[in-house]
């Protein structure tokens, strides 16, 4: 069987029916495997930048946490550490307040 075929339609197919963007991340990791240092350390920084933007956009529980602080690109790395960190009984507590307001469509639950 072609690898063409049983890649991009047979697996492609199944992975579009149960709702997972593997060939999504597949093609991320083949555009990115050969990054330079420093276009690999943007590269993160970028992802992790949006990360923390869409924590304090859409789940209320950082929305909260996050008032008041504000990252720069540059501070990002040094600054994790600041971060607030979340425990069991954040979790149990909160679990309400840490569901994304606008919730993308692959992560909603079906019923």
């Amino acid at each position: 069987m072609n690898k063409y075929v049983a890649k991009y339609f047979f697996y492609g197919v199944g992975q579009f029916i149960r709702r997972e963007p593997v060939m999504k991340y597949l093609y991320e990791y083949e555009k990115t495997q050969y990054f330079d240092y420093e276009k690999l350390n943007n590269y993160q920084l970028e992802r992790l930048e949006n990360l923390i933007n869409y924590a304090k956009e859409n789940i209320p529980y950082y929305k909260n946490k996050f008032q008041g602080i504000e990252f720069n690109k540059k501070e990002l790395r040094n600054r994790l550490s600041d971060f607030p960190t979340i425990t069991k009984i954040d979790v149990r507590d909160n679990l309400a307040s840490l569901s994304a307001i606008n919730k993308p469509y692959l992560l909603t639950k079906i019923k």
